[in-house]
């Protein structure tokens, strides 16, 4: 990789994450998997894999936007991947079953009751059961399931997704990746936080030549952010952008990019909650 540049739109729930890699062979011809990390896990989602994460990512090789078959996940990943899709589809088709049931019987909820308006209520009962018994016999999302993740991830092996691009002898391509991702979130939603892995950059050919990171604050106010890191950054207050310049770098997790802040809301929230703690402690 000869250099990387990433410009950030830090939300006060969310980042909108443009990269742009400028790459180079240095060999003869060849054909590279090219990654990149599904920032989602770094986030406190609830699996480092979203069924619509393929749609959320833009992908171009020299201006050509590759399609959602292009991108793949990689071999240490694709066994508890497709086990966890199959888990996404399944809870799909368990919702639609009883969406489907209740359109046929013409099902009224309200509170505390439900009603049947087509057919008898002993029907409609099996008709549950039944879906209620299909369901418990397909995999599910266990903790089993959500310990292979996070064994791989233990491993090193991050949640990633790659794509293949052919190199010819010498040549240079440059790709670029749009993704949106949700803001992580503090406990209590005391704090929020946005984080960039240039670490996950490390391993190519030579150093870096030029790495920069550009974060501008759009609803995010300037006096909510508590902490910025790595520590060589520029602060345009004004402009409400912070901004990193990194030459000549083989970066490490030290490189990477955090930023804490908070939503003035979900601060009140979380103070009156511990307030309110402390009281019912004291009694």
């Amino acid at each position: 990789m000869v250099s990387e540049i990433v410009n950030i739109n830090l939300y006060s729930d969310s980042s909108f994450v443009s990269c742009t890699f400028n790459m180079k062979n240095h060999g003869d011809s060849l054909t590279l998997a090219v990654g990149f990390p599904v920032m989602n896990f770094f986030h406190w989602s609830i699996s480092p894999y979203d069924k619509q994460d393929k749609e959320k990512f833009e992908i171009y090789v020299d201006g050509l936007r590759l399609s959602q078959s292009d991108i793949q996940v990689p071999e240490e990943m694709k066994e508890t991947y497709d086990k966890y899709m199959k888990v996404i589809h399944i809870e799909e088709e368990y919702k639609r079953k009883l969406d489907s049931i209740n359109t046929h019987f013409g099902v009224i909820e309200k509170r505390n009751w439900t009603k049947v308006t087509k057919g008898s209520y002993s029907a409609f009962e099996r008709a549950q059961t039944k879906v209620y018994n299909w369901k418990e016999n397909e995999p599910n999302l266990d903790s089993d399931l959500i310990m292979e993740f996070d064994s791989l991830m233990t491993a090193g092996d991050y949640a990633w997704y790659i794509w293949k691009v052919k190199f010819h002898k010498g040549e240079s391509k440059t790709i670029k990746v749009n993704y949106m991702v949700p803001s992580g979130i503090g406990y209590g939603g005391e704090y929020r936080f946005m984080k960039y892995l240039l670490s996950t950059g490390t391993g190519w050919k030579d150093k870096i030549s030029r790495a920069e990171v550009n974060v501008k604050l759009d609803n995010v106010k300037v006096n909510t952010v508590e902490t910025i890191a790595p520590s060589n950054y520029k602060m345009d207050k004004k402009e409400k952008k912070i901004s990193w310049t990194f030459l000549n770098i083989e970066p490490t997790t030290d490189n990477d990019i955090y930023i804490k802040y908070y939503n003035p809301r979900e601060r009140r929230k979380w103070e009156n909650f511990k307030q309110k703690r402390i009281r019912q402690l004291s009694k």
